[in-house]
């Protein structure tokens, strides 16, 4: 019975989406929305998720000054020599 209601995957994922839309879930990521949370009287989610966010953030930003400063020491980067020529 289900079958007949979907034309096939397509269709099942927008119908998907739809009801993640409708109940304020986030519709790709399929979790609640801060608003979502507020509504349910879970701000302290909102506050730990806002946190976590945060920590991945500084995380990365860590990760990248690690592989940019290896980088610049596996190329050996030096100062350009100037020559006189005179």
């Amino acid at each position: 019975m289900i079958r007949k209601l979907f034309n096939g995957r397509e269709d099942f994922k927008k119908i998907l989406k739809l009801f993640y839309q409708f109940i304020g879930w986030g519709a790709d990521t399929r979790i609640p929305s801060c608003s979502k949370l507020l509504e349910l009287n879970l701000s302290w989610l909102v506050m730990m998720s806002k946190i976590k966010m945060i920590k991945i953030m500084l995380q990365f930003i860590g990760y990248l000054k690690n592989k940019y400063l290896t980088d610049a020491i596996e190329l050996n980067y030096e100062k350009p020599v100037r020559v006189n020529t005179v």
